[in-house]
């Protein structure tokens, strides 16, 4: 009778055990998966300005077309910057040129996080460049 009370008490910690591990693992996994959608619902917002950067730098290029020769291959410049006073987040875009095409790449950052996109202009006509092709800068 003794041994059997023994052996109950035993089990029962081993269950309670498990059952604190598995808890506790269950905690580390959602608080895991609520930073990673932290950090995907911020990332969102500075997606959309560095998107808003690059229109704007390339409006900017088709109001200043001078600006356009004297980007070069060896060094970016910087050719538009903004600041959203709404959430603030700052954006700055920088562009290089090889040959007849321009790459822009605007960086949004809003404290600690940073977000790049890049963007392949290619020379439409005598009327300006378009974007070819753009995406986030792993």
């Amino acid at each position: 009778m003794g041994n059997q009370k023994g052996f109950a008490a035993l089990s029962g910690i081993c269950v309670i055990l498990i059952l604190s591990l598995l808890a506790m693992s269950a905690y580390i996994v959602v608080r895991r998966e609520m930073k990673g959608t932290r950090h995907f619902i911020a990332s969102a917002s500075l997606q959309m300005e560095a998107q808003n950067g690059i229109r704007g730098a390339l409006e900017y290029l088709r109001a200043h077309p001078e600006t356009v020769n004297i980007l070069s291959a060896a060094k970016s410049k910087s050719i538009w910057s903004g600041r959203n006073t709404e959430n603030g987040i700052s954006c700055a875009v920088y562009a290089r040129k090889q040959g007849e095409i321009i790459y822009l790449m605007a960086e949004s950052e809003k404290e600690k996080t940073k977000t790049r996109l890049y963007a392949r202009l290619a020379k439409k006509d005598e009327s300006g460049y378009r974007i070819e092709r753009w995406g986030a800068v792993q």
